[in-house]
């Protein structure tokens, strides 16, 4: 079902592929994903909340940040190539620019004349690490989308009192006293991430932040320090849709207009004893 050809895998006019992640999880902690201190009035720290309900919830790109992240610890095991951190002297060529308009040129002057997006496209792919790949990064788009999770308006919360701690001392640094709002712990909520035109190294990208997931591995938010952003995997489920072989036709129409048919249907465990 992946494709492997790099000007396809760069290719976002054609859809080829796509997985629908839909993971329950429950915080056994209290969770802190921090928002605006103007917006609220009982804390200079306080969670994020939607602008319209007041609704808590945690961003797409939060989610996405803290998997990435969980790919990158991972990515050594599987693949050649080290994660490039999207900086530094790691980073991806595409980052820079340099190196690859340096080949550009260099290509262009070669063959006396413009050389086609296609091949642009592969110069790009070439100098991609497996995590940028897959996430995307500055000007290359990412393959995987992750949505809000939004918690409902009777959603408990509540506000915590800190103190910050000179390392050197161990005293009390001033009058260093903050509070901070926190989600109470045992709410169940669902991450639901989208996944287009994945190929074989894509998909084990991804599928080495969800085993971790699922392993209870990775926390969410902030104060993390503190014991928060504890997070219980309860289940999960991807739906897969391909759409390369025209004799999926029917199907692919059907869920176009609403029947969900998926190509197949799979847990997440079965997902990932078959990827890694």
């Amino acid at each position: 079902m992946c494709e492997t050809n790099y000007n396809e895998n760069m290719n976002f006019s054609k859809l080829k592929n796509m997985y629908i992640f839909r993971i329950k999880l429950k915080n056994i902690t209290p969770i802190h994903v921090g928002g605006n201190s103007e917006d609220s009035v009982t804390s200079k720290n306080p969670i994020m909340r939607v602008s319209e309900n007041g609704n808590p919830f945690i961003p797409g790109s939060t989610l996405k940040g803290l998997m990435r992240s969980a790919s990158e610890r991972l990515a050594h095991l599987f693949f050649d190539r080290e994660p490039c951190y999207l900086d530094g002297d790691k980073a991806c060529a595409p980052h820079k620019n340099v190196k690859i308009e340096e080949k550009i040129k260099e290509i262009e002057q070669k063959e006396d004349r413009k050389i086609s997006e296609e091949k642009i496209y592969n110069l790009y792919y070439d100098e991609l690490c497996p995590i940028c790949r897959t996430y995307g990064g500055g000007s290359i788009a990412s393959k995987v989308k992750f949505e809000h999770i939004v918690f409902p308006a009777n959603t408990l919360t509540n506000i915590r009192e800190g103190i910050q701690i000179d390392r050197d001392t161990g005293t009390v640094k001033g009058n260093r006293f903050y509070t901070y709002e926190y989600i109470l712990p045992n709410y169940e909520f669902e991450m639901v991430i989208t996944a287009e035109n994945m190929t074989e190294e894509n998909l084990k990208v991804l599928a080495l932040a969800l085993a971790q997931l699922q392993g209870n591995q990775i926390r969410i938010g902030g104060m993390l320090a503190r014991g928060l952003g504890q997070i219980e995997f309860i289940s999960g489920t991807v739906k897969i849709y391909d759409f390369s072989k025209k004799e999926n036709k029917n199907a692919i129409i059907q869920t176009l207009l609403g029947k969900d048919t998926p190509t197949e249907n799979k847990t997440l465990t079965e997902f990932l004893e078959k990827v890694l």
